[in-house]
Formats: structure tokens, C-alpha cells, sequence
């Protein structure tokens, strides 16, 4: 059974993480580009300013619906540690 409070937390975490690199991978670099927002500033920029954080969004929702197959990090504590591993076509002494 799946822990949701702990779901939703890692997942929210892993969503805000993805919306972050999203946002800075797409955003306007250098001082010229602000610089001509700021001297032109109009409805085009509103557009490309929400356009921009909606980038974000779609890449946050996305996250959460990847995240619905699976965490890594829920699925590890799940998992029992392997602490020693025995090779069958081996003798005792492992040579």
C-alpha cells in the first residue's frame, strides 16, 4: 500500500525541483534582452512572461504524472539492503 502523505511530499519536491530547471533553462538570458522588455514593455511581453511560467507548470504536472509509476526515492527504502550475495556456480571458499 502505497504511503500517500509521503508520496505527495516526495513528489511535490521532485515537481518544484523540475519546475525551477525548466524556468531557468528557458529563461531570457543577458541584460540586453531585459533591458528591451523593460524599454518595450506591452502586452507581447505579458504573453511571453505567462507563456514562460506556463512552460513551467506543464513541466511540474508532468513531473507529478512520471511520478505516479514510481519514486526512487520511496521505491529504495522499500528495498531491502543486500548485504552479501552468493554465487552459485562457486565454490565455497568463492574461487
Amino acid at each position: 500500500m502505497r504511503d500517500w502523505k509521503e508520496w505527495w511530499k516526495k513528489a511535490g519536491i521532485r515537481a518544484l525541483r523540475t519546475i525551477a530547471q525548466s524556468l531557468a533553462g528557458t529563461m531570457p538570458v543577458g541584460v540586453p534582452v531585459t533591458v528591451a522588455m523593460i524599454r518595450n514593455f506591452d502586452i507581447s511581453v505579458i504573453y511571453a512572461i505567462l507563456a514562460w511560467l506556463a512552460t513551467g507548470m506543464i513541466c511540474g504536472i508532468n513531473s507529478l504524472l512520471m511520478s505516479l509509476a514510481g519514486l526512487p526515492e520511496l521505491e529504495d527504502a522499500a528495498k531491502p539492503e543486500i548485504t552479501e550475495y552468493h554465487y552459485p556456480d562457486m565454490g565455497d571458499d568463492g574461487k
